[in-house]
């Protein structure tokens, strides 16, 4: 995975020193590609899909 999440992640966790955040996404297709909901949905806790 060379995409955003193994990247994004880690430099939120560095960026956050310890503060608790939230990702938020808008209705971007980007967002909404298939690799990225089946990557949010088995990495993130209280993922909640738009789907529903």
């Amino acid at each position: 995975e060379a995409w955003g999440p193994p990247v994004v992640v880690p430099w939120m966790d560095f960026v956050a020193s310890g503060t608790p955040y939230t990702f938020q996404q808008d209705s971007a297709p980007a967002h909404k590609a298939k690799l990225v909901q089946s990557w949010l949905k088995k990495n993130v806790p209280n993922f909640w899909d738009f789907n529903t």
